[in-house]
């Protein structure tokens, strides 16, 4: 494994990741009364909307900007989850 890097991240790409390689999880906040959506690979990346669109909407935004600060400042970026391991590792039936 290369120095810097732990498993599942990567200092190195060769392709600067898109917002939309990442899975994003939108749910309703009963608490909040609005939609909450993150993007669970990036940790932190979490925003809200009035409607599950907006919310969507928000999160692409979101997981963008944390990919870019991330890239900016030489942060190592996790590899995307796509939906079938995600699905495997939360509903593993």
């Amino acid at each position: 494994m290369p120095r810097n890097t732990r498993k599942g991240l990567s200092k190195t790409r060769s392709k600067k990741p898109s917002a939309r390689d990442y899975q994003v999880v939108v749910r309703w906040s009963e608490e909040d009364q609005c939609f909450v959506a993150s993007a669970p690979a990036l940790d932190g990346c979490i925003t809200h909307g009035e409607s599950s669109e907006e919310a969507l909407g928000n999160a692409f935004e979101a997981a963008q900007l944390w990919l870019d600060s991330a890239h900016k400042h030489g942060h190592p970026i996790p590899k995307p989850i796509n939906n079938e391991l995600w699905d495997e590792i939360h509903d593993p039936d």
